[in-house]
This record gives structure tokens, sequence and C-alpha cells, in this order.
């Protein structure tokens, strides 16, 4: 009897839409990213831009990982929350988080905290393809939230979504990607306030996006935000 209910459980699991356009979209979009950046490998190139990704986001994403491991090791040593507010590393001396604002509460790049500082570059690298795949991801939920259950159309829309001529030109640019994951989760908020009259999800989400991006970030999310909106009440 339990080994029958463990084999319903599982067939339930591998029948899920959600499950086989994770599965669907985790192949295809590895194949496309893998295919798309070949060439950068076979170069032995990065995907950093020498006039401002290098100088500028990837010297903050090395500090970011050098700031939370000191803060952990203060923790770990002196049990304490002792949080860097100045570096004079950083030019003649500049306030750690007006530094780091770029990063500072960007998940994504907190995982660069978890490799070696010679790996850094590599890091940089493929924490951008893996925003491109969460991208994809994000967009799938937005589409299954709308009752768009096809599996296939629904794949073929992330894929559509992620590599687009955006993804190709900002890819010198990683942290604009941010935009690509959470604008279909703000949608997902309006669409709470319309159907539901539920505003925690979007105040969420606003809020999430308003404490680890920048103002000019904030003023995308906002003009498309209303955009959306405009377009929706004119359906209705």
């Amino acid at each position: 009897m339990r080994r029958n209910e463990i084999v319903k459980r599982y067939d339930r699991f591998v029948m899920n839409k959600k499950f086989q356009f994770f599965l669907l979209y985790s192949i295809v979009s590895l194949i496309m990213i893998r295919v798309c950046f070949y060439y950068f490998e076979e170069s032995r190139k990065g995907f950093g831009w020498a006039i401002d990704s290098l100088p500028v986001q990837f010297p903050m994403f090395v500090k970011l990982r050098y700031f939370v491991r000191e803060l952990i090791e203060n923790i770990r040593i002196y049990k304490e929350i002792k949080l860097p507010s100045y570096d004079f590393s950083l030019g003649m001396g500049g306030d750690v988080l007006t530094y780091l604002s770029m990063w500072y509460l960007e998940p994504i790049a907190f995982l660069g905290v978890f490799f070696n500082h010679d790996k850094m570059e590599w890091v940089y690298d493929t924490l951008t393809m893996l925003r491109i795949y969460i991208a994809g991801l994000s967009f799938g939920a937005y589409c299954f939230y709308m009752k768009q259950t096809k599996v296939f159309p629904v794949v073929c829309g992330s894929l559509i979504y992620v590599f687009s001529g955006w993804c190709f030109f900002f890819l010198r640019h990683p942290v604009f990607y941010a935009t690509l994951i959470y604008l279909p989760l703000l949608f997902i908020g309006i669409e709470e306030i319309l159907k539901k009259k539920n505003a925690f999800f979007f105040l969420f989400s606003n809020i999430f996006k308003r404490c680890h991006t920048l103002l000019f970030f904030v003023c995308k999310y906002n003009i498309c935000q209303r955009l959306f909106l405009d377009q929706i009440l004119r359906l209705c």
C-alpha cells in the first residue's frame, strides 16, 4: 500500500505542469546558454566591459565578497556584528554602502562569498548566466499565474523573453538582469491587487527591489509597472 502511494505521488509530481516546464526549460536554456556564450570560453574572454563593467561593477562585486567575509569573521571571532562603514582602499577613501549601492543587497551577488579570490572572474561570468536562467523561471511563474498551463508555449515564451536583444546587449552589465528577474514578479503583484484586492505581494516586491538596487533601476521598474497597469485597465 505504501509503495503504491509513493508511486502515485511520483506520477503526480512528474505529470505536474510546473515540473515539466522547469525540466524542459532548464534543458533547453542551458543548451542555448552554452551555444550562445561558447565563444567567450573558447577565446578566453570574460563578459566584463572595459569601459564600465571592469573598472566599476567587477571591483564592487569583489569588494562585496571581502566585506561580507569580514563581517562573518567579526561575528565568528569577536562575537559581534561589526559592519565596515568606511574604507580607505576605495580611491582616496569612501563610504562602503555608497560604494556597494549597485550590489549590496542583490541576492545572487552574495553567492560570490563562497568562492576564493582567484575565482572571482569566473564566478562573475557564471552568475551572469545564472541570472539569465532565473529570469526565464520568473517569466514562467508569471505565465502559470495567468493560467497559461500549456508547457511548450510557456517554455518558448520564457526563452524568447531571456534570449532577446536586451539579454545580449546588457551582457556587459549583469546588474541590469535584475530587471528581467523581478519585473514578472512585480506584474504578479499588480494582478494580485486587481484580482484579489491583496497588496501584500506587490508591496513586498517593491520594497525588496528598492532595498537592493539603485534609484535608476527603481525608476525603470515604476515606468514598466505604470505601462503594464495602463494596458490592463484599458483592456478592462
